[in-house]
This record gives structure tokens, C-alpha cells and sequence, in this order.
């Protein structure tokens, strides 16, 4: 069953919607699951534990076909600088972002 978020992520990718991480009190804060669906009734679970850790306040955007996780929030609060890939929004690979760190 899809776990209700707020401070997600929500996207149109590939002709489905996806929601990444966001923040759900009652499941422990913040979340990393990633759900799609392809008319916006019935949700599928892609993964409950990408590469990334569990964060909210994230963005996500599609360039050329591929999603990109950029920053949020933990767990705890702590800003993250992280950039993340993915093709098809249940695998994902670390950007390589040295350049981006202060």
C-alpha cells in the first residue's frame, strides 16, 4: 500500500507520475520509497530503498530522459548536497558533484 507523503517530489516521467522520498510522520519521518502510476489511481511501488538516503524538500527534475534527485533535507534536519540518476526512477547512480560542494 502507497504510504502518503508531504515535502515530496513529483514528476511526470515516461508517461507515469512518480513521487520520490518526501516526509510521513507516522513511518518514521523522512522516506525514500519512490511510487508511480500511470493514471494517478493505482500506485506501484518502484523501490523502497534506492542508493539514496531517505530525505525530504528534494527536487526532481527529467533532462533528456533521465531523472535527477537534487539536495533535500535527512532525517535529522542536515542539508544534503547530494545529485542523483536515474533512467528508469527505481535505479540510481550518485552525479559525480565535487565541483557544486562549497
Amino acid at each position: 500500500q502507497m504510504q502518503y507523503f508531504f515535502k515530496d517530489s513529483l514528476i511526470i516521467f515516461k508517461n507515469e507520475i512518480i513521487i520520490t522520498a518526501g516526509y510521513n510522520n507516522a513511518y518514521g519521518g523522512a522516506q525514500s520509497s519512490i511510487y508511480s502510476s500511470a493514471d494517478g489511481k493505482t500506485w506501484y511501488e518502484k523501490t523502497s530503498s534506492p542508493e539514496w538516503q531517505a530525505r525530504y524538500y528534494s527536487q526532481v527534475i527529467n533532462h533528456n530522459g533521465v531523472l535527477y534527485l537534487i539536495a533535500g533535507l535527512s532525517q535529522n534536519n542536515e542539508p544534503l548536497n547530494d545529485v542523483w540518476y536515474s533512467t528508469d526512477a527505481a535505479s540510481w547512480t550518485q552525479e559525480n558533484v565535487s565541483a557544486l560542494s562549497p
